[in-house]
């Protein structure tokens, strides 16, 4: 019926979007450099002309700013869009929006979060609940990518805050 989505809850946790773009491009450099064919969905970040590997602030002003200033394009970091499709489905009420950073931050107060949202609040979870993954160095996009990505993330972060 009508009601069979109203006990669903989702969890939406989001990374910072210019920090997603970096952690994409690092994947889409080792997977060219074991086939650098630049037909492949990892191709564009090398040159056309000579096939060499832009900087990730190469890439950023010569690929995703077109890809993020496009209103149509909806893969990259524009998560509000996404989050509002869902909520035609989904109750604003039955979603929950974490971040990455805050995870990172503070595990508990995430746990916590999640917990009151869910309705298990006083219920012990595992500590490997909110273990954040990766090898434990904190990683920096370097400025030139900020500067470039920056005003173009901008509008859709404050839409997803006021969301």
């Amino acid at each position: 019926g009508g009601d069979a989505h109203s006990g669903i809850r989702l969890i939406l946790a989001l990374r910072e979007p210019i920090a997603r773009e970096h952690s994409l491009y690092d994947l889409k450099r080792k997977q060219y450099a074991q086939n650098p064919d630049p037909n492949e969905w990892f191709g564009d970040i090398a040159f056309a002309e000579n096939g060499t590997v832009m900087t990730f602030e190469q890439y950023s002003d010569l690929v995703v700013k077109d890809q993020v200033s496009n209103p149509s394009w909806t893969q990259t970091g524009k998560y509000v869009d996404h989050a509002r499709q869902w909520v035609v489905y989904f109750g604003r009420g039955q979603l929950l929006v974490i971040s990455h950073d805050e995870l990172l931050r503070d595990a508990s107060k995430v746990q916590w979060r999640i917990q009151e949202f869910l309705g298990t609040a006083g219920v012990i979870l595992s500590g490997t609940l909110l273990k954040p993954q990766g090898r434990g160095r904190k990683r920096t996009v370097p400025r030139g990518a900020v500067d470039v990505l920056g005003p173009s993330f901008e509008r859709k972060n404050r839409e997803l805050y006021r969301f």
